[in-house]
């Protein structure tokens, strides 16, 4: 995507009703914010919408939010140069965020592929990217 269709993206976010309806949708906009955020090239501003999502006093954080937040931690990480720590985080991210509800799920998504490339960056670890690619895409 180009850096048009991200900002036209967030600005649909930040703007849209549906979004904002509940607490649980708030938070999930400012992920998915952060997300886009990243995606521009701006991990300064990811970090802080990430850390919006998970900020105390707009009720309940759902437990596969707070493990996608982490995972996106990860990707901020990874865009300071940190691969290391990026795959570390990715890692604890996308465990704490586990299996649960579909549309929970479906956050950790972009997260999982950018864990998946970490991977198979490593020869060490080509066979559990694999195998993780297989999981994301079955």
């Amino acid at each position: 995507a180009g850096p048009a269709w991200v900002a036209g993206a967030e600005a649909r976010l930040a703007a849209s009703p549906a979004w904002q309806a509940t607490p649980e949708q708030r938070r999930i906009a400012w992920y998915w914010r952060g997300l886009l955020a990243l995606a521009a090239g701006d991990a300064g501003r990811a970090e802080v919408f990430l850390h919006r999502a998970v900020a105390p006093g707009d009720g309940p954080v759902p437990r596969a939010l707070a493990g996608a937040v982490q995972a996106g931690e990860g990707w901020v990480r990874l865009a300071a140069g940190d691969t290391a720590g990026a795959l570390a985080r990715l890692e604890a991210g996308l465990r704490a965020a586990g299996y649960g509800d579909q549309t929970l799920s479906r956050l950790v998504r972009p997260t999982a592929i950018l864990h998946v490339r970490l991977l198979a960056r490593r020869p060490e670890r080509r066979r559990e990217a694999i195998d993780r690619l297989r999981a994301i895409t079955d």
